[in-house]
């Protein structure tokens, strides 16, 4: 559903519809749960007593506004334990993130011999849009989550942060981040291993010019750049590739 020609043109969309598979979701959960994904859906044995995976409750997600698929993102995550969500998105991002939701209520999945429909997930979920500098409807937002999840810059993490909510209510911050890629010489070493990662990193460098978070912005170097100035001569190459793109 996400790579269907009505939301061609939305950056990062390729992406997102990889990560959204059902083989990366799964591990997700496996990274998160490990054996004891079972507690979403009852009381697992867990040494000598019962565990149980509870959903916090209504997770009210602030994404930022320049890059439309995070509101998946944020949703996904939030979803994938059963919590409700309310988005709230930017101006700029409504119709991209409408088209991407759509997507999401039209999708089927058939398991253990019933059918699931996408619409059942978006029945727990409300995205709205309303201007950041209204504080009354931010902080109604706020006092309606038992969980936080705010996407941004630092000025808007602090302004969410500062608003009044429930006693018992969680934050879980995504602001300013500062990405960095590492390439050892064992893998330098090798002709195709490096060139595979010359290309790799001209995408991610690319990808919302240099803005998104998988974006490194410092590359450490195993070695001194002089033994390796043939694969820094082909990390150029794959960059201006990228920008002929």
């Amino acid at each position: 559903r996400m790579i269907s020609p009505k939301l061609r043109g939305i950056e990062g969309l390729a992406f997102l519809s990889a990560w959204l598979r059902r083989g990366n979701l799964q591990r997700v959960l496996e990274t998160n749960l490990g054996d004891k994904q079972g507690a979403l859906d009852a009381a697992v044995p867990d040494g000598g007593g019962m565990l149980r995976a509870a959903p916090r409750g209504v997770v009210g997600h602030w994404v930022a506004g320049n890059v439309p698929t995070l509101a998946l993102f944020s949703w996904a995550l939030a979803t994938l334990g059963k919590n409700s969500s309310i988005v709230r998105v930017s101006a700029e991002s409504v119709e991209p993130v409408r088209r991407l939701f759509a997507a999401v209520s039209a999708a089927r999945y058939v398991w253990r011999g019933r059918e699931f429909g996408g619409e059942e997930l978006l029945a727990q979920t409300s995205v709205v849009h309303f201007p950041s500098e209204s504080r009354e409807l931010n902080t109604a937002l706020s006092m309606a989550c038992d969980v936080r999840a705010v996407w941004g810059g630092s000025d808007a993490v602090r302004a969410v942060r500062a608003l009044d909510c429930l006693e018992h209510c969680e934050d879980l911050v995504f602001g300013p981040k500062f990405s960095l890629a590492v390439a050892d010489r064992q893998r330098l070493a090798d002709p195709v291993r490096r060139r595979e990662l010359a290309h790799s990193l001209a995408r991610d460098v690319a990808a919302f010019d240099q803005a998104a978070c998988s974006s490194p912005q410092m590359l450490f170097i195993e070695g001194k750049a002089a033994e390796h100035g043939q694969w820094l001569d082909e990390l150029h190459g794959a960059l201006k590739e990228q920008q002929k793109r």
